[in-house]
């Protein structure tokens, strides 16, 4: 009986999985796809027309999971390869190869789009060129830092800021440090620090919502680093930290300029944690 039952559940299990495949007008295999439940679910494998592989990875349950290899086309002149890391279907991490298989440039992705700091390198040399910095405001693709690095990918110039704090901020806690160095374009540039006055109104990662959220305006000193700022986050947890640096610069001779002020964005997204101390006080 309990061997009937085991080839029975054998038997209903492989009727659900099944290899679907489809084909290009001329009948040559198009695509390659294990199919469970009515969802790809394994390897899934896409060629193109001339036969050649051009993309492989795996389906969970209908979504990309692990990392999806990509082939260019041979008349791609600088790319020969790309992997991309997701996790449930979404693109977190993407690196590309040059046409000897050399790795020649790396960073995370949202959304298909080059998104966050991305690693260029020289690959003769085996070495890292230089870092950028990417955001996406709205549809366009806004490059927000430059990074100067040495051979070993240590920072040592170019546009860029950073972030310091006593850990662990605390929900009584919250001060926090922002580092600028040889951000300013112009001499006698004013920086200021915009963040959203409360939690319950973060940007979205894309900062569509920009004119919608009420901000807390804060003045930089370049001069030397600026006073703590103290943030008000009222629940534990990881935090992502959002906000821009605005540079506005004044001329003082307008007249020979088309215009009287400069005013650019620096954006960050930065993920903190706020831990909750009061949990186990009596």
């Amino acid at each position: 009986m309990r061997n009937s039952i085991a080839i029975l559940f054998f038997i209903l299990i492989i009727s659900c999985q099944k290899e679907d495949k489809t084909y290009y007008e001329d009948g040559t295999l198009k695509t390659v796809a294990e199919i469970h439940d009515s969802k790809f679910h394994g390897s899934f494998k896409a060629y193109y027309e001339n036969g050649e592989l051009e993309m492989e990875g795996n389906y969970e349950n209908g979504l990309m999971e692990g990392v999806f290899k990509y082939n260019y086309p041979k008349n791609n002149k600088k790319f020969s390869k790309s992997e991309i890391f997701f996790k449930s279907d979404t693109a977190y991490y993407r690196w590309k190869y040059n046409k000897s298989g050399k790795l020649v440039e790396e960073g995370f992705a949202k959304q298909n789009k080059k998104a966050g700091r991305w690693i260029y390198y020289e690959p003769m040399k085996d070495s890292i060129k230089e870092i950028k910095e990417y955001f996406h405001i709205g549809d366009k693709k806004h490059l927000n830092q430059v990074l100067e690095v040495n051979p070993k990918g240590d920072t040592i110039g170019g546009e860029y800021f950073w972030l310091s704090f006593k850990e662990p901020l605390t929900i009584k806690n919250q001060l926090i440090n922002f580092h600028l160095k040889e951000l300013s374009y112009l001499d006698g540039s004013e920086f200021y620090l915009c963040i959203p006055t409360n939690e319950s109104e973060n940007f979205e990662f894309d900062f569509t919502n920009e004119s919608k959220v009420k901000l807390d305006t804060i003045r930089f000193n370049l001069e030397k680093d600026p006073s703590p700022i103290e943030l008000n986050y009222t629940t534990p947890g990881e935090k992502s930290f959002r906000g821009f640096i605005i540079e506005h610069w004044e001329s003082p001779e307008p007249e020979v300029t088309d215009f009287d002020l400069v005013t650019r964005k620096i954006y960050f997204d930065e993920e903190i944690f706020i831990e909750d101390r009061s949990k186990g006080k009596k």
